[in-house]
């Protein structure tokens, strides 16, 4: 009972066309099964538009109100049972992390699997645009900086630095600036202090970045630093051992 070219409203997704027992064309939602009048010559849509703002049923209602059991293991042996809520903000940093750990591209939201997929597994979630996910991804990156200086600033210990440089193909010269240290677990740990352009790869110029990379992070415990044979690195480490005697 849908006609030849079916439904026109997107309205109809979310309601089955049925007939009642005088043949009268009627919608039945397909969350709380409530039913309306749906002849398209005196009805319309819009009475099933306004039903779908305040169904109780619909998933995109619910929002945070909706508690769910949640599972957690403790221990092998314990399993703890908790109320589980929707969280737009939550999902929104998972997405950003996922972006981030996957090297997937801003505009990896806006595709139309993800997007269908999204909205089998969890209706309630917004899915951003690609200029909101890639202020989330800046906004997860300051916030992992902050969390690092602050395990720096507490735990005092000595890093080793590694560098790298190289120039694209757009004729950039680009420098990275990586940390390696040991945790308190005694865990080998890496992170990339700094990953940014530079004027050249002159000794002198490297050594001035990396210097300002050191106190924006507020290390001045270094252990070593290992560079290539470049030549140039020669003069940036006589000039950064200088530094540090300062």
């Amino acid at each position: 009972m849908l006609g030849k070219n079916g439904p026109r409203s997107l309205v109809w997704e979310y309601f089955e066309k049925n007939e009642d027992s005088n043949g009268a064309p009627r919608a039945k939602c397909n969350y709380c099964g409530s039913s309306y009048a749906a002849d398209s010559s005196l009805n319309g849509t819009l009475s099933l538009g306004a039903h779908l703002k305040k169904c109780k049923k619909y998933p995109r209602n619910l929002e945070t109100k909706q508690a769910k059991i949640a599972f957690q293991n403790i221990s092998k042996d314990q399993i703890t049972i908790n109320a589980w809520r929707f969280a737009q903000e939550g999902c929104r940093k998972a997405l950003a992390k996922m972006i981030l750990v996957d090297g997937l591209p801003f505009s990896f939201v806006e595709m139309k699997g993800f997007r269908h997929f999204i909205n089998v597994i969890q209706p309630l979630f917004r899915i951003p645009s690609r200029r909101t996910i890639r202020r989330d991804c800046f906004e997860f990156f300051l916030e992992e900086k902050k969390n690092l200086k602050l395990f720096f600033k507490e735990t005092r210990l000595r890093v080793c630095l590694t560098t790298d440089t190289w120039t694209s193909i757009q004729r950039i010269n680009y420098m990275c600036l990586t940390a390696h240290f040991i945790d308190k677990n005694w865990n080998l740990q890496k992170r990339i202090l700094n990953f940014s352009p530079i004027s050249s790869h002159k000794g002198d110029d490297m050594a001035i970045v990396i210097t300002k990379c050191l106190l924006d992070w507020g290390l001045d415990k270094v252990f070593t630093i290992t560079v290539d044979n470049a030549s140039s690195n020669d003069t940036t480490v006589k000039e950064m051992s200088n530094q540090f005697n300062k």
